[in-house]
């Protein structure tokens, strides 16, 4: 399908609709890896001449900085691996997880403790049709369900000053930074959706785009096609070391959280949201803050939770390129079953250019009567621990 549409019989819209549907069935998607991905691992086995890269992926901060992790937004991670190229319109990169959780919940009873371990494959492929027309596709194999999903799967347009993506792909609401394995809080308002997008820039100095997508929230006692909608600006220095971003999405019930789950995803009135984040680089650390909050309130969810709120603050520190340290400091409000405050630190350590290790410790304490358990236990404190082993290929 790709070869064929790449050979000139290209029909935009069209080519994003047959492209997602193959992608999504895991066989195919297995059957393209095998076909194209493990024979160039095989032949990076003997590529001894490659070049060590300068630096690491930037991670939106001044220039300069050496980041020991790997990604800091999801947005980084889905594009992680080493991007081998195999061809001249087509680049292939991996990146495999290992992650362990353990969390020791402190009840008025009594205490417990919960474990978890997560095995993840990414597999990401960049096609090439022109200098400014491409496409992307990024797909999940998970252990512990054995299926593949696909993540994102869109076609894409750059200029000096345009933009334009369409697909299935996480909207530009919010970035997200963190340095931890634990994603913020605030991750609550990420949103994959079936979407078309348009930025322009000025100059690397100032962003505004907008972005529709399809509704899978619709009003109760209703189906309606119309779209939902996006808009967001992002400024920034000349150098990159200090960003602003603002956005606003029209329902937030149409994020990966799933806020409206238990009512069949029915809203009697739909609710927006709002996200701000500013980051600011120097030469060995980086200071992010950034927070996401409901527009209103959910008529259909609990008075002390009809409308969350989140933020984040992290510190992370670089004294060698090949080690992090972090900080965070976050908090939220009606967001269901999360701590009030939460805080704690993280290390990262990048052993080469394939491989890195990183572990977290997290403290979150609970507002009084917000969480119980099974038995009207009400939760007070968890301490959290989590490791993970990266591999980018």
């Amino acid at each position: 399908i790709i070869l064929n549409r790449y050979r000139g019989n290209w029909s935009r819209m069209g080519t994003r609709k047959t492209l997602v549907q193959a992608i999504a069935n895991p066989g195919l998607c297995m059957l393209f890896a095998g076909v194209v991905v493990f024979p160039s691992l095989l032949c990076a086995a003997g590529d001894e001449d490659r070049d060590e890269p300068d630096v690491l992926e930037e991670v939106e901060q001044a220039e300069g900085v050496i980041p020991a992790k790997f990604y800091s937004t999801p947005a980084e991670r889905r594009e992680a691996g080493m991007g081998r190229q195999l061809t001249e319109w087509l680049t292939v990169s991996g990146l495999i997880e290992v992650e362990t959780e353990h969390a020791w919940d402190s009840y008025r009873g009594g205490e417990s403790d919960d474990e978890q371990t997560d095995e993840s494959l990414q597999l990401g492929f960049g096609i090439t049709f022109t200098e400014t027309l491409g496409a992307e596709l990024v797909f999940e194999y998970e252990a512990e369900t054995g299926l593949a999903k696909l993540d994102e799967g869109l076609v894409s347009y750059e200029s000096e000053e345009w933009g334009a993506e369409a697909g299935r792909f996480y909207v530009p609401f919010g970035e997200y930074f963190s340095s931890f394995v634990i994603g913020p809080m605030l991750e609550f308002g990420e949103t994959r959706v079936n979407a078309v997008s348009v930025d322009y820039s000025w100059e690397d100095r100032a962003e505004v785009f907008a972005y529709v997508f399809e509704s899978d929230v619709d009003k109760a006692g209703e189906r309606s096609d119309k779209p939902d909608w996006g808009l967001g600006l992002e400024l920034s220095s000349a150098d990159d070391a200090v960003k602003f971003g603002l956005n606003y999405i029209s329902d937030i019930a149409e994020s990966d959280e799933g806020l409206l789950d238990d009512f069949n995803d029915r809203y009697r009135s739909r609710v927006g949201g709002w996200n701000a984040y500013a980051i600011y680089g120097m030469e060995q650390s980086i200071i992010t803050a950034e927070m996401v909050r409901a527009a209103d309130k959910f008529d259909e969810l609990d008075p002390d939770e009809d409308q969350p709120f989140a933020w984040n603050l992290e510190l992370a520190w670089f004294p060698q390129p090949s080690y992090q340290f972090a900080v965070r400091l976050e908090y939220s409000d009606e967001l269901a079953d999360q701590p009030e405050w939460q805080y704690g630190t993280s290390v990262s350590w990048r052993i080469n250019k394939y491989i890195g290790v990183v572990a977290d410790y997290l403290y979150g304490d609970y507002k009084d009567g917000f969480v119980e358990d099974d038995h009207d236990n009400v939760l007070r404190h968890r301490n959290l621990i989590a490791g993970q082993l990266v591999i980018e290929f």
